[in-house]
């Protein structure tokens, strides 16, 4: 079954809605969200695309972002 566009970025505004829920465990940490869950957390690429790889997890159908260590504040 292909995934739509629809898809991901609901996967998006579930992850930014609910960052402040998971944010502490996943702090400096790469997490990818499929279905409004997160499926898989890394602290680098190579370990996510390694792992993803060994749980069948099909890395250009889910979303794929990163928790920095401390939030951003950008001030315009």
């Amino acid at each position: 079954m292909a995934i739509g566009y629809s898809d991901l970025y609901s996967d998006i505004d579930w992850f930014y809605t609910n960052y402040d829920k998971f944010k502490e465990n996943f702090r400096n940490k790469f997490v990818v969200v499929n279905n409004k869950n997160i499926v898989l957390s890394a602290r680098n690429i190579k370990e996510l695309k390694n792992d993803a790889q060994e749980k069948n997890i099909d890395l250009s159908k889910s979303v794929t972002k990163f928790v920095p260590m401390e939030d951003i504040i950008l001030i315009l």
